[in-house]
């Protein structure tokens, strides 16, 4: 399972350091999930040389069923064989980035251990960071090789809409909520049918984890942060969002600080909300 030891981020000068590795794997995931081919676009006029493009929508979201929320898992041996499309060998390190806001790579870092590959990695700063250092950038996409990676179980503690519900009885768990502040309180609905939160949520926006020049915070800033939110037991804390993205932008930022948390609730409160029977709540629980 999670090893808060293992720090996921990578800088781009340590990520400059290992691009001739033989078994590096660089997976480009920009883009947005409402707009199709955006991130195609952004990939084509320029990219970290050796990446391929990953897109969310089509190569990390998995099957809905009106019950698993917005963006839901992909299956894992679906998704293990994406990844041998990319070249991902048993034995690959795989480093992934965005834009810089760590919005989307911190889901596909999830996915990609939740397929039970331990070696992946974010890039802290994103495709902005490598071009702010002055590194190159191409648009021509790399030769694919297929891997032979295969599923293996999950690295990470997915919670369910059915726990979920039990903790509204036992409150084992804190749930940090990781949406903008009008949308956790409901003055915004944002992409879902229904606003507010779930009972019992804190408000932790992931982009507040991001400082102005684009990087993570300090791990010191970030630990002094989530032990305030989680009352110095950030084993408690579930992550959650909108669609499980969001989510595991926070569980980065933790695993960066060196600490351990219970899981993320991937489905969220898209899932929360199919219950018509789900209580909502528009407080302020932070």
């Amino acid at each position: 399972m999670q090893n808060p030891l293992i720090d996921p981020v990578i800088s781009v000068e340590q990520l400059k350091s290992i691009e001739k590795t033989e078994d590096l794997v660089i997976l480009d995931c920009r883009g947005t999930l409402t707009t199709s081919g955006a991130g195609n676009l952004l990939f084509d006029v320029g990219h970290i040389p050796g990446a391929f493009h990953v897109d969310m929508s089509r190569d990390i979201t998995g099957k809905r069923n009106g019950q698993n929320g917005r963006t839901p898992m992909a299956d894992p041996e679906v998704f293990a064989q994406t990844l041998r499309k990319f070249g991902v060998n048993r034995t690959s390190t795989v480093v992934v980035y965005d834009t810089g806001l760590m919005n989307f790579a911190p889901r596909v870092w999830f996915t990609i251990r939740a397929t039970g590959l331990a070696n992946a990695f974010v890039l802290d700063g994103g495709f902005a960071a490598w071009q702010e250092a002055g590194y190159p950038i191409t648009g021509h996409e790399s030769v694919r090789k297929t891997g032979n990676f295969t599923a293996a179980p999950c690295l990470e503690r997915i919670f369910s809409t059915e726990e979920i519900e039990q903790n509204l009885l036992t409150h084992r768990y804190l749930l940090l909520d990781a949406r903008i502040e009008e949308v956790y309180l409901g003055s915004s609905a944002g992409p879902d049918a229904k606003a507010g939160h779930i009972p019992g949520s804190v408000n932790h926006p992931n982009r507040l984890n991001v400082a102005q020049n684009g990087l993570l915070l300090s791990k010191e800033t970030l630990r002094r942060t989530f032990l305030r939110l989680s009352d110095g037991h950030p084993e408690r804390i579930v992550h959650t969002c909108g669609s499980g993205i969001a989510a595991c932008g926070n569980l980065v930022a933790m695993r960066h600080a060196g600490l351990a948390s219970a899981g993320v609730y991937i489905g969220s409160f898209s899932a929360w909300i199919s219950n018509p029977m789900h209580p909502i709540s528009t407080e302020d629980e932070s």
